[in-house]
């Protein structure tokens, strides 16, 4: 049975959406109705999520990185002004309605299963969602004739979106990543100073890219950042011993390219990347850790003992900068449930009826 695999996308729907309309409620908070309506409605998938429970303690739940995949590629770039809110409501468009087609497909298992609590519990998270949908396309509606017709005033609009509580999640993408980047580095070389460990090695430069710039992304998780470059170390060595290049010439140290290194770095970065997506655990940089195995610049076992420490450095302080960043820090207190101010109806043109959905 396969209805675990889509509990847990619902749940990751509604947590994603949760989380991004807080986000956003942050980045507009300057817009008292976006901000305030934003609020409630992340309350709404709040408690979606948290309905779930349980279901997927008598379910199970899967582990599907979907939703964290097209998390990851929303809510990106400047985001200023009526441009920037209009922006914001799509990208919110797109979660709202993956959080529905969840919901849809989970009340048709619940209706050939003939569990009528899992039922009723997906009509009126379906309809909430509905709400939350036809408020968004509302303010888009509304949104797009300003901010796509009038002339700008950039300074006008950067005033305007300036939050009134620079939040983590409030922050442009170009003033955060370079600071969470820099503290990634940085938190990681004085854990390296203070045991005294060369930890700072050269491909954690990568993952501290990948945590600042994309921390929705799966790659991004702690779990990813360690064992993916587990991965590329092991591999790597297992390519210098299959090709008996261990005492072939360093690229890096002896600067010249032997064949068997560069045929153990093919057959290193193939296995990494086959490795990691198997066990789903992709994580880019670990394709420069076994590189620098491959290629000679970490010889050794005590070298890719730096290499993990320094990646499991970097992955605790990444975990708390993505939960940082994703508004997932500190949680916001629920509030009693009321109907967002604006908010339609659910009505068969502001969303279509669960039970009839396909």
């Amino acid at each position: 049975m396969q209805l675990p695999v889509y509990l847990g996308i619902a749940h990751k729907a509604e947590c994603h959406l949760a989380d991004a309309l807080a986000l956003v409620a942050d980045r507009h908070s300057a817009d008292a109705e976006v901000r305030d309506t934003a609020r409630l409605l992340a309350r709404w998938s709040r408690r979606h999520a948290a309905a779930l429970a349980p279901f997927i303690r008598r379910y199970g739940a899967g582990d599907a990185p979907d939703p964290d995949r097209l998390r990851a590629a929303l809510f990106h770039g400047q985001r200023v002004g009526a441009l920037g809110v209009l922006s914001d409501v799509t990208d919110l468009l797109v979660l709202a309605r993956a959080a529905r087609s969840a919901w849809t497909a989970v009340f048709q298992a619940a209706m050939e299963l003939h569990d009528a609590a899992l039922r009723e519990c997906c009509r009126e998270a379906g309809e909430d969602v509905d709400r939350q949908i036809a408020w968004l396309e509302t303010r888009l509606r509304w949104t797009a004739p300003q901010a796509l017709t009038v002339p700008p005033s950039r300074l006008h609009a950067l005033r305007a979106s300036i939050p009134k509580a620079p939040t983590p999640p409030a922050l442009p993408d170009a003033l955060w990543a370079p600071v969470a980047g820099a503290a990634l580095t940085l938190a990681v070389g004085l854990v390296a100073l203070l045991i005294g460990r060369p930890w700072l090695a050269p491909s954690l430069g990568p993952t501290a890219y990948l945590v600042a710039a994309t921390p929705a992304h799966p790659a991004s998780r702690f779990a990813n950042t360690v064992l993916g470059h587990a991965i590329g170390l092991a591999v790597g060595f297992a390519a210098v011993a299959l090709l008996g290049a261990w005492s072939a010439p360093s690229v890096l140290g002896d600067r010249t390219l032997a064949p068997e290194r560069m045929w153990a770095a093919v057959i290193a970065v193939a296995l990494t990347l086959a490795g990691c997506l198997t066990l789903r655990l992709d994580h880019p940089p670990a394709a420069a850790t076994t590189l620098l195995v491959a290629l000679g610049a970490l010889p050794g076992l005590a070298d890719a003992a730096n290499v993990v420490g320094g990646a499991a450095a970097i992955g605790a302080a990444g975990a708390a900068a993505r939960r940082l960043r994703l508004g997932q820090w500190p949680r916001r207190p629920l509030a009693h449930r009321r109907a967002p101010a604006g908010a339609p109806a659910v009505t068969q043109a502001a969303g279509p009826d669960l039970r009839r959905a396909a």
